[in-house]
């Protein structure tokens, strides 16, 4: 065999070249297997190989992703592709060839996640080695939700997950969401794929775009767009969200198909007409809003009631806060400052858009027992309520939300005859509620207080305590009335009650109160 020396230089070139070939393959996978562990942010994540497509965008087939301590075979979601559309091949390769050590920031911003997961999340993910972006493009294509997605979403949002309508079940039974085999099966709607995409690029030196959205054609589609303020030196991976400021944010859903079907499904399977349904689904939303203290005037029922009676319409909720508002702050607001602050309002179709109005009413709290309040119930609950309300609120167009805040709000209770000593020195009030830490026994006094649970892992749960003993406790859930969600003690990472009333011990002591 001849040596290397006596080979033609053709053939050298020629080994030379398959070799850097070979090389740079494998580093512009290892960019792609690098991005894939973003999935790792939030939860376990297994797919079954990654690429690169010709136009530099790289993503991953047959995913399934699933929670840190969920099962794998049966919370997992999943998806036939993942895909991350990048700047293009330019930073692809600069990606590839950047042999420099990943930047700190980056590290330990990955080692803070990984720490609020419990230490659940691979080693060196899910941020430690993605290169910085500018713009964040990812689809999910041909989306199956499991039961453990549908639930969560049901417990902190109002959209549905497979069918892509809002508030899809309320009315329906005992129906909370509704599944694909369902919807196939009950509804006959079938569609050739649920799709969903989430599309956030920086421009500028503080402004963020966001859009997220769920496509399921044949049934319907939402999607939600915002404008944040947020320094981002060009590298989306590194924001901080915890400080990042709403400027104005829109939801907007499509009807294709969903809402006549649920109609027509739902009033068969309870022997009502189309418009006797509608009436009752309006019914049961007003009834989850009397949990949270608030109640819908006439205009903005008439406005929803447009939306649910045909086939096709567009619903359109968009707010523009009075000044930029972190998302943290807004929720601190009592709920009349709160629907001030947000300055929204409500749209059907291309039609002049209304006021988003809520009253601020006494909440009525659902039963405590395992009883399930029945569609007359619910019906002579929401009729009550309306008859307690100014005749102009019963039937005003447009309608302010209220200047005072729910007699129900909680109250701390100040030392000795001063109502000038709260915490830190800050004396609570409905317009600047002041938040205290506590410990976790501290709990036991507080039953019927507004609380926020963080917990180990990297979620927050606000609302009212119900239940407290050594082990956990039961909350009320403020963003999903009528929701009560019970959190083991060994999952709390910290505790915080929301004052948003004062008194003193004199006055307190004379009401009863401990």
């Amino acid at each position: 065999m001849k040596s290397l020396q006596s080979w033609p230089w053709w053939a050298k070139t020629l080994i030379i070249v398959v070799g850097l070939a070979g090389f740079g393959y494998v580093r512009v996978r290892g960019v792609a297997s690098d991005a894939m562990q973003s999935l790792n942010l939030i939860g376990w994540a297994s797919f079954d190989r990654t690429y690169v497509d010709w136009n530099g965008d790289i993503g991953a087939t047959n995913v399934r992703i699933w929670p840190w301590d969920g099962d794998p075979d049966t919370d997992a979601i999943t998806a036939e592709r993942f895909v991350i559309d990048t700047p293009g091949w330019g930073w692809v390769l600069q990606s590839a060839f950047s042999f420099g050590s990943p930047s700190s920031l980056i590290k330990n911003r990955a080692l803070r996640w990984a720490t609020k997961a419990a230490e659940k999340a691979n080693d060196g993910s899910p941020l430690e080695d993605i290169p910085a972006m500018p713009r964040i493009h990812a689809r999910l294509e041909n989306v199956v939700f499991s039961d453990y997605a549908q639930q969560q979403m049901w417990q902190d949002d109002v959209h549905g997950l497979a069918s892509g309508s809002v508030f899809e079940g309320e009315g329906c039974g005992q129906d909370l969401y509704w599944t694909e085999g369902e919807l196939v099966d009950a509804m006959e709607l079938r569609s050739p794929g649920v799709n969903f995409e989430l599309d956030i690029s920086a421009t500028g030196t503080e402004s963020i775009a966001m859009r997220v959205a769920l496509d399921a054609p044949g049934r319907s589609s939402w999607r939600y767009e915002a404008n944040w303020q947020a320094p981002h030196d060009g590298n989306l991976v590194l924001i901080d969200w915890e400080q990042a400021k709403l400027r104005d944010q829109q939801w907007t859903v499509k009807d294709d198909g969903f809402v006549a079907a649920r109609n027509a499904y739902c009033a068969q399977r309870d022997h009502l007409t189309e418009v006797q349904f509608i009436d009752q689904h309006i019914d049961y939303l007003q009834r989850r809003l009397l949990n949270w203290g608030l109640f819908a005037n006439t205009a903005m029922v008439e406005q929803y009631r447009r939306f649910v009676s045909s086939a096709g319409n567009t619903l359109t909720w968009s707010a523009k806060p009075l000044d930029p508002v972190s998302l943290d702050k807004l929720y601190r607001f009592s709920a009349t400052d709160m629907l001030w602050m947000l300055n929204a309002n409500l749209r059907v179709n291309d039609d002049t858009a209304a006021p988003f109005t809520l009253r601020v009413v006494n909440a009525v709290p659902y039963p405590e027992t395992e009883d399930i309040e029945s569609a007359s119930q619910i019906r002579q609950i929401v009729a009550q309520t309306s008859a307690t309300l100014p005749a102009e609120v019963q039937s005003a167009a447009v309608v302010a939300a209220m200047a005072t805040p729910s007699p129900a709000v909680p109250t701390m209770i100040v030392s000795a005859e001063s109502t000038l000593i709260g915490v830190d020195g800050q004396v609570p009030t409905a317009d600047k509620p002041v938040i205290e830490d506590v410990s976790f026994d501290d709990l036991a006094y507080m039953i019927g207080e507004r609380v926020i649970i963080r917990t180990t892992m990297n979620s927050t749960r606000e609302g009212e305590l119900k239940v407290f003993n050594r082990a956990g406790i039961r909350v009320s859930l403020r963003n999903r009335p009528g929701m009560e969600l019970e959190i083991p003690r060994s999952t709390v990472a910290a505790v915080q009650v929301v004052w948003t009333k004062s008194q003193t011990a004199a006055a307190s002591a004379a009401a009863g109160s401990r």
